[in-house]
């Protein structure tokens, strides 16, 4: 159990954090996600950078070990390199797929905010479509909170729990996440 892609991102995201936290460095402009300025500037740095940036030491901490508990076992069952391709295509995707969100929310319900007005940060999209992954090779119901939940439907069950429970909570952000791990995995079975 090397764990050598798992680790390696996990790092990633402590040097983001110190860097943008600590340094003065060129990378502050694209640490928050945000759709109109994204497709606003062509720069594919917005889609990566915001992924690894996070707010505060504790969403860094809860995000990596969220992300740590499901790494462990999607690097042994995929193979590191197939690991690390899933982590990038997650991260431009979800994005995409966000902007595709804000978008009709913007023109079709005619509510500007996800598109103009909100920014997101953090690796916890990308756990979310990785968790979408894990509970593809981790089958069964499972005890959650006391409720017996099946694992096709947990994801679904998490991300409803974490936009409840926790303030501030990206829920397009995490939805995006699970959208494109969904389109991921279509795409690789056909």
């Amino acid at each position: 159990m090397n764990l050598i892609a798992t680790k390696l991102i996990i790092l990633v995201n402590i040097l983001t954090y110190c860097a943008l936290h600590y340094l003065n460095t060129p990378l502050r402009e694209y640490a928050l996600f945000n759709p109109s300025v994204s497709l606003a500037s062509y720069n594919f740095l917005y889609f990566i950078v915001p992924s690894f940036s996070h707010y505060y030491f504790l969403h860094l901490v809860s995000n990596m070990i969220s992300f740590y508990n499901t790494g462990k076992l999607l690097e042994q069952v995929m193979s590191t390199r197939n690991f690390i391709t899933l982590i990038f295509i997650l991260s431009i995707l979800s994005k995409i797929i966000f902007i595709i969100i804000s978008i009709l929310f913007k023109n079709f319900l005619n509510f500007d905010y996800y598109y103009s007005h909100h920014y997101s940060l953090g690796f916890s999209g990308i756990v979310f479509g990785l968790r979408y992954f894990y509970y593809q090779y981790d089958d069964g119901p499972k005890l959650i909170y006391g409720m017996l939940v099946d694992s096709s439907k947990i994801i679904w069950f998490e991300l409803f729990l974490a936009s409840f429970l926790i303030s501030n909570v990206s829920f397009f952000g995490h939805l995006s996440g699970i959208l494109a791990a969904i389109v991921i995995n279509n795409l690789s079975i056909n």
